[in-house]
C-alpha cells in the first residue's frame, strides 16, 4: 500500500507531486473553460439582468481560481501549498492576493 504523500509543498522532483501538477493544471483549465462558458451564456441579450450578473460573478470566481491555481503551479504566491485529499489545494499558508474563497484548509 502506498504511503501518504508528505511532500508540503510542489516538488519537481517528486512523483506524486508531478501527478498533481498534472491535476491542478487540469483542474485550472476546466475552470478556464467553465469561465468562458459562463460569459459567453450571460452575453445573450434574452438574460434577464440578474441572471447575466450572477453569470458574470460566476464567471469571474472560475477565472480567479483558474489564476490561483496557475500562482500554485508557478510557485508564486504560495508557500507550503500542497493538493488536499479532495484534490483542492491546501496550505498552512496562502499569499493575501490570492483568490477569494481560495483558503488554506
Amino acid at each position: 500500500m502506498m504511503s501518504e504523500h508528505q511532500c508540503l509543498i510542489l516538488d519537481p522532483g517528486c512523483f506524486r507531486c508531478d501527478l498533481n501538477r498534472d491535476e491542478m493544471e487540469s483542474d485550472r483549465l476546466d475552470h478556464v473553460r467553465v469561465a468562458k462558458l459562463l460569459r459567453r451564456v450571460a452575453s445573450d441579450p434574452r438574460r434577464r439582468p440578474g441572471t447575466r450578473s450572477l453569470l458574470l460573478d460566476l464567471a469571474t470566481e472560475a477565472t480567479e481560481h483558474a489564476q490561483a491555481i496557475q500562482d500554485a503551479l508557478s510557485g508564486s504566491n504560495t508557500r507550503s501549498v500542497a493538493l488536499g485529499d479532495d484534490g483542492g489545494l491546501k496550505g498552512s499558508q496562502i499569499g493575501s492576493d490570492a483568490a477569494p474563497g481560495l483558503e488554506a484548509r
